[in-house]
Protein backbone atom coordinates (compact mmCIF):
# COMPACT_ATOMS: atom_id res chain seq x y z
CA UNK A 1 0.00 0.00 0.00
CA UNK A 2 2.93 2.48 0.51
CA UNK A 3 4.46 1.90 -3.03
CA UNK A 4 1.13 2.66 -4.57
CA UNK A 5 1.26 6.08 -3.07
CA UNK A 6 4.58 7.56 -4.75
CA UNK A 7 2.72 8.98 -8.08
CA UNK A 8 0.84 11.00 -5.41
CA UNK A 9 3.90 12.62 -3.85
CA UNK A 10 4.09 15.41 -6.86
CA UNK A 11 1.69 17.47 -5.43
CA UNK A 12 3.06 21.48 -5.75
CA UNK A 13 4.71 23.00 -2.73
CA UNK A 14 8.09 25.18 -2.29
CA UNK A 15 10.12 24.05 0.64
CA UNK A 16 12.57 26.53 2.85
CA UNK A 17 15.43 27.57 0.18
CA UNK A 18 18.78 27.74 2.09
CA UNK A 19 19.97 31.24 2.16
CA UNK A 20 23.97 30.02 1.48
CA UNK A 21 24.67 31.14 5.06
CA UNK A 22 24.48 29.94 8.46
CA UNK A 23 20.64 30.06 10.32
CA UNK A 24 21.53 30.79 14.02
CA UNK A 25 19.03 30.23 16.83
CA UNK A 26 16.60 33.08 15.84
CA UNK A 27 14.22 30.49 14.70
CA UNK A 28 13.27 29.34 17.70
CA UNK A 29 11.01 32.41 18.15
CA UNK A 30 7.92 30.70 17.62
CA UNK A 31 8.14 28.43 21.08
CA UNK A 32 8.11 31.39 23.20
CA UNK A 33 4.98 31.36 25.05
CA UNK A 34 4.31 35.35 24.87
CA UNK A 35 4.65 35.25 21.14
CA UNK A 36 2.35 37.20 19.89
CA UNK A 37 0.81 38.88 23.40
CA UNK A 38 -1.10 41.99 23.50
CA UNK A 39 -2.21 41.80 19.86
CA UNK A 40 -4.53 44.07 18.30
CA UNK A 41 -7.74 43.66 16.49
CA UNK A 42 -10.34 45.85 15.07
CA UNK A 43 -13.84 45.09 16.37
CA UNK A 44 -16.20 47.33 14.61
CA UNK A 45 -14.07 48.96 11.88
CA UNK A 46 -15.95 48.26 8.20
CA UNK A 47 -13.24 50.42 7.03
CA UNK A 48 -9.39 49.29 7.65
CA UNK A 49 -7.63 50.35 9.99
CA UNK A 50 -3.58 50.74 10.48
CA UNK A 51 -1.95 49.44 13.05
CA UNK A 52 2.43 49.63 13.10
CA UNK A 53 3.88 45.77 12.73
CA UNK A 54 7.83 45.37 13.41
CA UNK A 55 10.13 42.59 14.46
CA UNK A 56 12.83 42.52 16.98
CA UNK A 57 16.07 43.72 16.07
CA UNK A 58 17.86 40.88 14.50
CA UNK A 59 19.56 39.70 11.51
CA UNK A 60 16.71 40.57 9.68
CA UNK A 61 14.64 44.05 10.59
CA UNK A 62 11.29 44.59 9.13
CA UNK A 63 8.72 47.03 10.02
CA UNK A 64 5.77 48.49 7.97
CA UNK A 65 1.99 48.78 8.47
CA UNK A 66 -1.06 46.23 8.44
CA UNK A 67 -4.77 47.15 8.22
CA UNK A 68 -7.26 45.38 9.46
CA UNK A 69 -10.92 44.98 8.53
CA UNK A 70 -13.95 43.48 10.44
CA UNK A 71 -15.80 41.33 8.20
CA UNK A 72 -18.71 39.75 10.11
CA UNK A 73 -17.11 36.51 11.53
CA UNK A 74 -13.36 37.01 11.07
CA UNK A 75 -10.77 39.74 10.96
CA UNK A 76 -9.22 40.49 7.58
CA UNK A 77 -5.65 41.39 8.14
CA UNK A 78 -3.83 42.75 4.88
CA UNK A 79 -0.60 43.69 4.55
CA UNK A 80 0.24 47.22 3.32
CA UNK A 81 3.35 47.26 3.21
CA UNK A 82 6.45 45.29 5.13
CA UNK A 83 9.90 46.63 4.44
CA UNK A 84 12.90 44.20 5.04
CA UNK A 85 16.67 45.35 5.23
CA UNK A 86 19.80 43.39 6.73
CA UNK A 87 20.97 44.94 10.34
CA UNK A 88 24.12 46.59 9.32
CA UNK A 89 25.65 45.45 12.51
CA UNK A 90 25.38 41.45 11.31
CA UNK A 91 27.40 39.69 9.28
CA UNK A 92 25.36 38.12 6.56
CA UNK A 93 25.81 39.49 2.88
CA UNK A 94 22.35 38.84 1.87
CA UNK A 95 19.29 36.93 2.91
CA UNK A 96 16.01 35.31 0.66
CA UNK A 97 12.83 34.76 2.21
CA UNK A 98 10.41 32.31 0.94
CA UNK A 99 7.32 32.36 3.08
CA UNK A 100 5.02 35.02 5.42
CA UNK A 101 2.72 33.80 7.72
CA UNK A 102 0.17 34.84 10.18
CA UNK A 103 -0.36 32.62 13.16
CA UNK A 104 -2.36 32.43 16.75
CA UNK A 105 -0.96 30.13 19.73
CA UNK A 106 -2.43 29.45 22.88
CA UNK A 107 -1.23 26.78 26.12
CA UNK A 108 -0.93 23.69 24.66
CA UNK A 109 0.29 20.30 27.04
CA UNK A 110 3.39 20.35 28.61
CA UNK A 111 2.96 24.49 28.77
CA UNK A 112 4.36 24.08 24.85
CA UNK A 113 2.35 26.82 22.01
CA UNK A 114 -0.84 25.08 20.27
CA UNK A 115 -0.53 26.42 17.04
CA UNK A 116 -4.44 26.21 16.33
CA UNK A 117 -4.20 28.88 13.74
CA UNK A 118 -1.37 29.06 10.87
CA UNK A 119 -1.89 30.38 7.07
CA UNK A 120 1.28 30.78 4.92
CA UNK A 121 2.07 32.57 2.00
CA UNK A 122 4.72 32.43 -0.84
CA UNK A 123 6.88 35.43 -1.43
CA UNK A 124 9.79 36.09 -3.12
CA UNK A 125 12.26 38.59 -1.98
CA UNK A 126 16.53 38.64 -2.05
CA UNK A 127 17.80 41.69 0.44
CA UNK A 128 20.84 42.45 -0.80
CA UNK A 129 23.71 43.93 1.57
CA UNK A 130 23.12 46.33 3.97
CA UNK A 131 21.18 49.34 4.09
CA UNK A 132 18.87 48.22 1.08
CA UNK A 133 15.30 48.00 2.12
CA UNK A 134 12.93 45.23 0.06
CA UNK A 135 9.37 45.34 0.27
CA UNK A 136 6.50 43.29 0.29
CA UNK A 137 2.10 43.85 -0.12
CA UNK A 138 -0.64 42.59 -1.32
CA UNK A 139 -0.94 39.82 1.36
CA UNK A 140 -4.14 39.19 3.34
CA UNK A 141 -4.85 37.05 5.92
CA UNK A 142 -9.13 35.59 7.02
CA UNK A 143 -8.79 34.96 10.71
CA UNK A 144 -11.88 34.01 12.38
CA UNK A 145 -12.75 35.79 15.65
CA UNK A 146 -13.22 32.45 17.14
CA UNK A 147 -9.79 31.94 17.05
CA UNK A 148 -8.50 35.43 18.49
CA UNK A 149 -11.19 34.96 21.39
CA UNK A 150 -8.70 31.93 22.42
CA UNK A 151 -5.65 33.09 21.41
CA UNK A 152 -3.12 33.75 24.00
CA UNK A 153 -0.71 35.72 21.07
CA UNK A 154 -1.17 36.03 17.50
CA UNK A 155 1.06 37.63 14.70
CA UNK A 156 3.22 37.38 11.89
CA UNK A 157 5.90 35.89 10.94
CA UNK A 158 8.54 35.59 7.23
CA UNK A 159 10.79 32.16 7.01
CA UNK A 160 13.89 32.63 5.01
CA UNK A 161 16.66 29.22 4.83
CA UNK A 162 15.24 28.11 7.39
CA UNK A 163 15.06 30.87 9.99
CA UNK A 164 12.07 32.31 11.45
CA UNK A 165 11.92 36.31 11.75
CA UNK A 166 8.32 37.19 13.93
CA UNK A 167 6.98 40.67 13.08
CA UNK A 168 3.94 41.68 15.35
CA UNK A 169 1.55 44.49 16.17
CA UNK A 170 2.75 47.14 17.85
CA UNK A 171 0.24 50.12 17.81
CA UNK A 172 -2.88 51.69 16.00
CA UNK A 173 -1.75 53.72 13.46
CA UNK A 174 -4.09 57.11 14.67
CA UNK A 175 -2.94 59.16 11.29
CA UNK A 176 -4.33 59.19 8.31
CA UNK A 177 -1.07 59.24 6.33
CA UNK A 178 0.99 56.41 6.94
CA UNK A 179 4.73 56.38 5.65
CA UNK A 180 4.94 54.49 2.48
CA UNK A 181 7.38 51.34 1.92
CA UNK A 182 10.78 51.77 0.55
CA UNK A 183 10.15 52.06 -3.86
CA UNK A 184 13.93 51.00 -4.47
CA UNK A 185 14.52 47.16 -4.74
CA UNK A 186 10.65 45.90 -3.92
CA UNK A 187 9.69 42.96 -5.62
CA UNK A 188 5.99 41.81 -5.78
CA UNK A 189 4.53 38.82 -3.55
CA UNK A 190 4.22 35.83 -5.50
CA UNK A 191 0.51 34.12 -5.69
CA UNK A 192 -0.96 32.23 -2.86
CA UNK A 193 -0.64 28.56 -4.18
CA UNK A 194 -4.07 26.48 -4.52
CA UNK A 195 -4.00 22.28 -4.87
CA UNK A 196 -7.54 22.10 -6.40
CA UNK A 197 -9.69 18.70 -5.74
CA UNK A 198 -9.09 15.64 -7.73
CA UNK A 199 -10.96 12.16 -8.43
CA UNK A 200 -8.76 9.82 -8.51
CA UNK A 201 -8.44 7.30 -11.33
CA UNK A 202 -7.57 4.46 -9.80
CA UNK A 203 -7.83 2.77 -6.38
CA UNK A 204 -5.54 3.81 -3.94
CA UNK A 205 -3.70 6.47 -6.11
CA UNK A 206 -4.02 9.96 -6.08
CA UNK A 207 -4.58 11.70 -9.21
CA UNK A 208 -2.59 15.05 -8.90
CA UNK A 209 -2.28 17.57 -11.64
CA UNK A 210 0.83 16.75 -14.50
CA UNK A 211 2.50 19.72 -14.14
CA UNK A 212 2.59 19.52 -10.20
CA UNK A 213 4.39 16.11 -10.54
CA UNK A 214 7.43 17.83 -13.11
CA UNK A 215 8.00 20.51 -10.34
CA UNK A 216 11.66 20.34 -9.78
CA UNK A 217 11.63 22.52 -6.96
CA UNK A 218 9.43 20.24 -4.38
CA UNK A 219 10.90 20.30 -1.32
CA UNK A 220 14.13 21.73 -2.51
CA UNK A 221 17.04 22.40 0.03
CA UNK A 222 14.85 20.66 3.15
CA UNK A 223 15.92 21.18 6.49
CA UNK A 224 17.95 18.34 8.38
CA UNK A 225 19.35 18.16 11.78
CA UNK A 226 22.82 17.01 11.81
CA UNK A 227 24.11 15.80 14.75
CA UNK A 228 21.22 16.77 16.74
CA UNK A 229 21.02 13.67 19.40
CA UNK A 230 17.96 15.61 21.19
CA UNK A 231 15.11 16.39 18.68
CA UNK A 232 15.10 19.83 17.37
CA UNK A 233 11.41 21.09 17.19
CA UNK A 234 10.61 22.09 13.33
CA UNK A 235 6.83 24.67 12.64
CA UNK A 236 5.00 22.72 9.81
CA UNK A 237 2.17 23.55 7.48
CA UNK A 238 0.22 22.99 4.90
CA UNK A 239 0.64 24.83 1.59
CA UNK A 240 -1.96 27.76 0.31
CA UNK A 241 -5.16 25.67 -0.87
CA UNK A 242 -9.00 26.00 -0.64
CA UNK A 243 -9.64 23.12 1.20
CA UNK A 244 -7.83 21.71 3.92
CA UNK A 245 -5.60 23.47 6.39
CA UNK A 246 -2.52 21.75 8.72
CA UNK A 247 0.02 22.94 11.21
CA UNK A 248 1.54 21.68 13.82
CA UNK A 249 5.33 20.13 15.44
CA UNK A 250 7.38 17.79 13.61
CA UNK A 251 10.60 17.00 15.55
CA UNK A 252 13.63 15.82 13.73
CA UNK A 253 16.83 14.04 15.42
CA UNK A 254 20.02 12.20 14.38
CA UNK A 255 20.12 8.63 15.08
CA UNK A 256 23.37 7.42 13.25
CA UNK A 257 22.75 6.65 9.34
CA UNK A 258 19.26 7.56 9.69
CA UNK A 259 17.36 11.37 10.28
CA UNK A 260 14.29 10.50 12.43
CA UNK A 261 11.06 13.05 11.38
CA UNK A 262 8.60 12.46 13.79
CA UNK A 263 5.14 14.59 14.22
CA UNK A 264 4.40 16.08 17.61
CA UNK A 265 1.27 17.18 16.71
CA UNK A 266 -0.12 18.21 13.64
CA UNK A 267 -3.73 20.11 13.40
CA UNK A 268 -6.16 19.55 10.49
CA UNK A 269 -9.40 21.90 9.98
CA UNK A 270 -11.11 22.62 6.87
CA UNK A 271 -10.31 25.62 4.79
CA UNK A 272 -12.72 28.76 5.50
CA UNK A 273 -15.54 28.74 2.25
CA UNK A 274 -14.02 24.97 1.34
CA UNK A 275 -16.55 23.35 -0.49
CA UNK A 276 -16.64 19.90 1.29
CA UNK A 277 -18.25 19.92 4.43
CA UNK A 278 -15.90 17.01 5.52
CA UNK A 279 -12.32 15.22 5.01
CA UNK A 280 -11.27 11.77 5.82
CA UNK A 281 -7.62 11.64 6.03
CA UNK A 282 -6.20 7.82 5.60
CA UNK A 283 -2.64 8.54 5.51
CA UNK A 284 0.48 10.13 6.24
CA UNK A 285 3.71 10.18 4.58
CA UNK A 286 6.93 11.71 3.48
CA UNK A 287 8.69 11.54 0.83
CA UNK A 288 12.40 12.48 -1.13
CA UNK A 289 12.36 12.87 -4.80
CA UNK A 290 15.80 13.59 -7.24
CA UNK A 291 16.09 14.50 -10.73
CA UNK A 292 15.40 11.44 -13.07
CA UNK A 293 17.21 11.18 -16.28
CA UNK A 294 13.82 12.72 -17.94
CA UNK A 295 13.85 15.83 -16.14
CA UNK A 296 11.18 14.32 -13.82
CA UNK A 297 10.76 13.82 -10.57
CA UNK A 298 12.32 10.23 -9.41
CA UNK A 299 10.88 9.45 -5.88
CA UNK A 300 14.21 7.54 -4.02
CA UNK A 301 12.36 7.39 -0.94
CA UNK A 302 8.49 6.91 0.07
CA UNK A 303 7.17 5.72 3.43
CA UNK A 304 3.43 6.51 4.63
CA UNK A 305 1.77 5.29 7.96
CA UNK A 306 -2.29 4.56 7.80
CA UNK A 307 -4.10 7.45 9.93
CA UNK A 308 -7.86 8.01 10.87
CA UNK A 309 -8.82 11.20 11.03
CA UNK A 310 -12.06 12.89 10.16
CA UNK A 311 -11.68 16.53 9.69
CA UNK A 312 -15.44 18.64 9.88
CA UNK A 313 -16.76 22.10 8.51
CA UNK A 314 -17.25 24.03 11.72
CA UNK A 315 -14.91 21.87 13.52
CA UNK A 316 -12.39 23.83 15.20
CA UNK A 317 -9.56 21.19 14.22
CA UNK A 318 -8.06 17.57 14.24
CA UNK A 319 -5.01 16.59 15.75
CA UNK A 320 -2.24 13.62 15.30
CA UNK A 321 0.77 12.74 16.56
CA UNK A 322 3.33 10.00 17.40
CA UNK A 323 3.81 9.36 13.33
CA UNK A 324 7.18 8.86 12.41
CA UNK A 325 9.57 8.95 9.86
CA UNK A 326 13.51 7.33 9.37
CA UNK A 327 14.84 8.82 6.51
CA UNK A 328 18.33 7.30 5.43
CA UNK A 329 20.76 9.59 5.01
CA UNK A 330 22.03 8.25 2.05
CA UNK A 331 18.75 9.24 1.02
CA UNK A 332 18.94 13.08 1.54
CA UNK A 333 22.19 13.26 0.53
CA UNK A 334 20.87 12.29 -3.12
CA UNK A 335 17.77 14.30 -2.81
CA UNK A 336 16.87 16.99 -4.53
CA UNK A 337 13.56 17.32 -2.43
CA UNK A 338 12.02 16.18 0.91
CA UNK A 339 8.62 16.90 2.24
CA UNK A 340 5.18 15.12 3.82
CA UNK A 341 2.11 14.68 2.94
CA UNK A 342 -1.63 13.38 3.78
CA UNK A 343 -4.18 11.74 1.64
CA UNK A 344 -8.10 11.61 2.01
CA UNK A 345 -10.45 10.25 -0.54
CA UNK A 346 -7.50 9.99 -3.35
CA UNK A 347 -6.63 13.86 -2.88
CA UNK A 348 -3.41 14.63 -1.58
CA UNK A 349 -2.48 17.77 0.45
CA UNK A 350 1.60 18.98 1.12
CA UNK A 351 3.07 19.86 4.42
CA UNK A 352 6.44 21.85 4.44
CA UNK A 353 8.87 22.41 7.08
CA UNK A 354 9.37 26.35 7.97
Amino acid sequence: MVRVLALGLAVLVLAVMASGFDASAEGDDFLAQDWGSGFQSCNGARTPVSFRVAGPESTVIANGIVTCRDDSDAFIYAVDYINFLLNPRGNWPQASLQWFGAGAQRAGANGRNDWFFDEVRPIRVQIPAPGRRVAISNLSFRVPKAVLMQARGFGFYAVGGGVFWPILLQSRVESAAAPRPAQQDSLPPMPALSVSAATPSAPDKPDVPKLAVEQAEWGANFPACAGARNAIPLKAASAGNDTLLANGIINCADDGDVFVYSVDYMNFSLAHGSKRPSVTLEWFGCGAQRASANGRNEWIFDEAKPIQAQVKAGVARVGITQVTCRVPKSVLSRARGFGFYVVGGGTLWSIHLL
